[in-house]
């Protein structure tokens, strides 16, 4: 019972294929389960049976996921269906001394209960859904691990008789809680999968009071005609995207900001469909595969479980499907481990494997991190008294823009050939002289191609430009050279920043004890500097160095050692 979104992306890079790794445990000789990989489980397409709970235990499935449909198990109200009761009864017991954890989804509305004829329309009253909930929970005591309260109530599909209400859902979900939990305390509840990773739909429940009535927050990432491998990503507002494998992330996130990190999201439903067709549903219908093959599902499905092992909070992962609705090829027929004619796919022994033996692969699942930046100028603590010097670099391969920010105004932005490379871009900022006097901070800021980004920050006092207990020190460095009147003299300031102003160089010759300056030099202080000179006479010479001082810096002196020259 799959609902899938059809909503199109704004995809922001391809990516290269098969990028994802994923993490290994390391071991010498033996490889061992990843210590915190997502407990793997299956999907089973309606009831229990025998021959299907046969599969689960054989393929090693540390859960069990079935659908209950209240609209079957209490038709008439007051009255369970006493072989649906025990057909549940038996094989959930089987599967329980095989050590498989079944995992109930509750939902489907009888009339009675909706007014309607359509089961997904949900009941008019939230409390009678609570009490079925609580009832099936007493008579299944200690046979069920979780129970979700209803399936993907986030997407029109599953949630009938008007839009996906996340208030109207909230209210059957603390409904149910307090029953099942009344009836059945070591079992826990979870919410209703979201289509994808629907940060919006699970902040929407902390806002209506959802907080405490639910074990895990559920996710689905097995939708419409998947082709992208679990590493691929795209990013909605900086965040990553609801479409995404990886965007349970930002649903952890969502769930942190209101102080419950600690709950674990459950990804019920996980998988890509083996059909080698075109897309056939949505915005992207006849534009691109409907699946990625039997060779990639399995691919995918090994590195999906690994992507997982990178966040320990996702407790459970539940391929979707056990086994191929049907033989005919199209997307929604083709996601199982098993064909329709029970033979066995790839997916199969890759899941196995997994379940097993844990996670093999090694490597990283999909880059995360912004450009790394290099902030040449200012350094932290530094004081500026009138423009404010800017330069810094970014190392990424897919390298998108390096921007300055100053107290949190962007400034400028640099973007194309001039920022690859490693190379460094500055600027000079005038409008610094604008700023209120005192501290300041900077931030570098670089992105890369897919969306993500880093900052680096630093801070700067903005000081009164005769305000010499502020002023910094230079360095000057200079060399002479030269044989009789010749002399070439090279040299540099060294500062955190350009320094402006004038180096003074000059010619000094010994008369009658004293040394006098003949020939004197200007050259801007903010480059290299050299200088030629023909000395008047020949005598005992020195050259003298003199930055003048500007903007935050000091005036600073360096003498060369004297020399003759004939």
């Amino acid at each position: 019972m799959r609902v899938r979104t059809d909503a199109k992306p704004t995809m922001l890079s391809t990516g290269p294929g098969f990028r994802c790794l994923l993490l290994a445990v390391l071991g010498a000789l033996a490889l061992v389960p990843a210590a915190h990989a997502a407990s793997p489980g299956v999907n089973v397409n309606g009831v229990p049976t025998s021959s299907n709970v046969d599969d689960v235990i054989a393929s090693g499935s540390k859960y069990a996921r079935f659908f209950v449909l209240w609209s079957d198990v209490e038709a008439t109200r007051g009255a369970f269906d006493p072989l649906l009761l025990s057909t549940y009864e038996d094989q959930f017991a089987r599967l329980n001394a095989a050590g498989v954890k079944p995992v109930v989804v509750i939902m489907g509305a009888p009339s009675w209960a909706n007014g309607s004829s359509d089961r997904f329309v949900p009941p008019r009253n939230a409390a009678d859904f609570g009490v079925f909930a609580g009832a099936f929970a007493a008579k299944l005591r200690g046979k069920v691990a979780a129970y979700e309260i209803w399936n993907e109530p986030d997407e029109a599909a599953s949630w009938h008789g008007g839009a996906p209400d996340v208030a109207k859902y909230a209210a059957l979900l603390k409904a149910s809680y307090a029953a099942i939990k009344a009836a059945d305390p070591a079992a826990k509840v979870i919410t209703g999968p979201t289509t994808g990773n629907n940060y919006t739909w699970i902040d929407g429940l902390y806002d209506n009071g959802a907080k405490g009535s639910f074990d895990a927050v559920a996710v689905h990432t097995d939708t419409a005609c998947l082709d992208r491998g679990p590493d691929f990503f795209y990013r909605e507002g900086g965040q990553i995207g609801q479409y995404s494998f990886l965007g349970y992330q930002t649903v952890h996130g969502v769930m942190a900001a209101h102080g419950d990190g600690d709950t674990p999201i459950w990804m019920t439903e996980l998988g890509w469909s083996s059909t080698t067709k075109t897309c056939g549903r949505g915005a992207w219908a006849g534009k691109k595969p409907a699946g990625v093959g039997e060779a990639g599902q399995a691919t995918y499905l090994k590195q999906a479980y690994h992507c997982l092992s990178f966040d320990p909070y996702v407790q459970v992962a539940l391929w979707f499907d056990l086994q191929d609705l049907s033989a005919a090829d199209s997307e929604l027929n083709r996601y199982g481990l098993l064909r329709a004619d029970h033979s066995q796919k790839p997916a199969w022994g890759a899941f196995h494997d997994v379940a097993v033996n844990g996670d093999q692969l090694t490597g990283q699942c999909a880059k995360l991190d912004g450009p790394a930046i290099t902030v040449a100028a200012p350094t932290d603590g530094s004081v500026y008294a009138d423009g404010l010097f800017m330069k810094a670099s970014a190392s990424d391969p897919n390298l998108h823009s390096i921007s300055f920010y100053v107290d949190g105004k962007k400034v400028t932005g640099f973007s194309g050939a001039k920022i690859q490379g490693g190379r460094f871009v500055s600027m000079l900022w005038h409008g610094a002289s604008n700023l209120s006097y005192g501290t300041h901070t900077v931030t570098v800021r670089a992105s890369d191609n897919i969306g993500n980004v880093s900052n680096q920050d630093v801070q700067v006092t903005h000081v009164r430009r005769g305000d010499l207990n502020s002023l910094q020190p230079v360095q000057l460095r200079v060399t002479v050279r030269g044989k009789g009147l010749i002399r070439r003299v090279t040299g540099r300031v060294i500062a955190p920043t350009p320094p402006g102003g004038r180096v003074h160089v000059m010619f000094q010759v010994r008369i009658k004890g004293k040394w006098r300056t003949r020939h004197l030099v200007s050259k801007n202080a903010n480059r290299p500097f050299r200088v030629t000179q023909h000395l008047a006479r020949p005598g005992k010479w020195r050259v003298r160095v003199r930055f003048m001082g500007a903007g935050l810096y000091r005036a600073s002196t360096a003498t060369a050692r004297a020399f003759a020259a004939r």
